[in-house]
């Protein structure tokens, strides 16, 4: 096998390979920023900053999660 007919073999095996793969760049990227900060104290405060310089609105809880999700749903509805 000569040079140019091996380089020809590697070039045909990886436009194969090439076609096969998969990527995630044109996937959108999460826009809820410190989303998976956890429940540390330093992080709550990271949190706390970050929805008062956005346009989220902070709760201090949700008691009846059925009737949030519920409204979430009838505003999401509403803006389409």
């Amino acid at each position: 096998m000569t040079e140019d007919q091996f380089r020809e073999l590697v070039r045909e095996i990886l436009e194969d390979e090439l076609d096969e793969t998969s990527t995630t760049a044109s996937a959108p990227g999460y826009s809820t920023p410190l989303a998976f900060t956890g429940n540390k104290k330093k992080n709550k405060e990271k949190q706390k900053q970050t929805a008062l310089k956005s346009t989220y609105q902070l709760v201090q809880s949700v008691e009846n999660l059925d009737e949030a999700v519920s409204r979430y749903n009838r505003f999401k509805n509403d803006q389409e």
